[in-house]
């Protein structure tokens, strides 16, 4: 009963209203960051299956699995918020002084 209520407190579902939101901030986001729309789906369906609130065993969290101290240098408080998480996964996976990241490395967190 537990897990029932904390994966359903934590939206960790996705329905078809969830996805449609979520499509919608990677468009706004991919198109800001100037990231590929495609890529950014792509890290999403691989990451969380389009789960919100998916978490992983490593503590990453939402569609773009945000770990927690990646989020909170990011601005990010709550890792399930779709727009907050998108946004957030778009710049970390796309910029980062420049430079841009090959995909595994926000899964390891900041050190």
């Amino acid at each position: 009963m537990l897990m029932f209520c904390v994966i359903w407190s934590c939206r960790a579902y996705a329905t078809q209203d969830t996805r449609k939101e979520a499509e919608l901030y990677v468009a706004i986001y991919a198109q800001a960051y100037r990231a590929p729309v495609d890529f950014v789906r792509a890290v999403i369906e691989q990451e969380s299956n389009w789960q919100p609130c998916a978490i992983s065993r490593k503590r990453a969290v939402g569609l773009m699995q945000l770990m927690p101290s990646t989020a909170s240098s990011l601005g990010v408080t709550d890792r399930c918020d779709i727009r907050q998480n998108v946004s957030a996964g778009v710049r970390r996976r796309n910029f980062e002084r420049g430079f841009r990241f090959p995909m595994g490395t926000m899964d390891a967190g900041r050190r």
